[in-house]
Order: structure tokens, then sequence, then C-alpha cells
């Protein structure tokens, strides 16, 4: 038998195998949790962007136009959007969150690739730093601050 059908034989396999493992383990990780597969910004959200793209510094990975930025009350919500949940555990890369307003400090950046907005989240112990592309980082910043 020729080496790549040998394979494509075993890819496939692993796929069929891997892939089932994988949705189940990110469903039970947001179950556990008690996090939505499908979350939606509230109606009563001040700002909501379902496409926004982010980075946590220091860690790999980041989402791009699959992440779900929402601002409701006095928390700041970060989460990757469906389909996207089903296929990565929750907090893989960082970008999933809820965290009060109080903690958080925004400022506007430019870059290559436009206007972002460089989060701090500055818990007790626990210092991050998010870089954000949303839709409007004006509105984004202003929504913070009321």
């Amino acid at each position: 038998m020729k080496p790549e059908i040998v394979f494509l034989t075993v890819w496939v396999i692993g796929v069929v195998i891997t892939w089932p493992a994988l949705i189940w383990f990110a469903v039970n990780s947001r179950r556990g949790r008690g996090e939505p597969l499908m979350p939606k910004p509230p109606a009563s959200a001040r700002y909501a962007d379902t496409r926004a793209s982010g980075k946590q510094k220091g860690k790999w990975g980041g989402a791009s136009n699959c992440l779900m930025v929402v601002i409701d009350g006095e928390e700041l919500w970060l989460s990757p959007i469906f389909p996207i949940t089903l296929f990565m555990p929750y907090g893989t890369f960082g970008l999933e969150f809820r965290k009060p307003l109080a903690v958080v400090i925004a400022e506007a950046r430019r870059d290559w690739t436009g206007m972002n907005v460089r989060l701090r989240l500055t818990d007790m112990d626990n210092r991050v730093v998010v870089d954000l592309r949303v839709s409007d980082p004006a509105r984004f910043i202003s929504a913070l601050q009321v």
C-alpha cells in the first residue's frame, strides 16, 4: 500500500476519534462552570460586540473575529461565540472571563491593524493584559467609564 494512502487512512481515523472527544471535553468544561454553549449578549448591555478579536499577553493563540465582548451593569464579559465554544475548552487562550469594571483599565492604542484597546485587569494578585480589536473602540471605552 502506498505511504500516502496509509497516512491519509491514519489521519482520518485520528480525526474521527479525537474530534468527538474534544467536543465532549469542551462542552463539559463549560457546563461545569455554568457557562453557556451559545453565549448571547443581554438586551440590557451598554456595549456588545460579537465579532471582536483578542489576545492575552503571555499566552499563545488568540481569537480572530469570534469573541463576544459585553459591558453589562458593572461587569465586563469576554467569551468566544458559538460554534467556537464547541472546540475550545473553557479558558484555553485566557479570553474568557467576567470581571467587575472596577478592576478594568482600558486604553486606546493604534497599531498596524488600526485602533485597538488594551485592557489591564488587576485583581488582587492576578494581573492580566488583553489586547482587543472591537468594532467601535471609542464607544467601548466610554461604556467602560460610565
